[in-house]
């Protein structure tokens, strides 16, 4: 088991299996994250070196849609340099 509780809006996550997270967040949901270590209060009980807790986007007022694409060989075919290659992307809607 992790000795980490990860928290998102306050619900705890943990992977009941492997200890740690069990979910998958797209970044552009998260709007804060918070870490705490060590003297934390009672209501985190299941943790022991630190508690992890992420709070989400809510909706807004408007409708609004962003993308977001990430790679790590995006300007540059230089072979010498060490890089797998990945990318990731998202597009998120959002509104009232």
């Amino acid at each position: 088991m992790s000795e980490l509780l990860y928290l998102v809006d306050g619900l705890p996550i943990q992977d009941v299996l492997g200890g740690g997270l069990s979910a998958n967040l797209p970044k552009s949901s998260v709007s804060t994250m918070t870490i705490h270590t060590g003297g934390f209060d009672a209501e985190y009980g299941n943790a022991m070196s630190g508690v992890v807790n992420v709070i989400t986007r809510s909706g807004g007022r408007s409708h609004q849609l962003t993308g977001r694409y990430e790679s790590d060989n995006l300007l540059s075919d230089d072979v010498s340099q060490q890089h797998n290659r990945a990318w990731e992307m998202e597009l998120t809607a959002g509104g009232p």
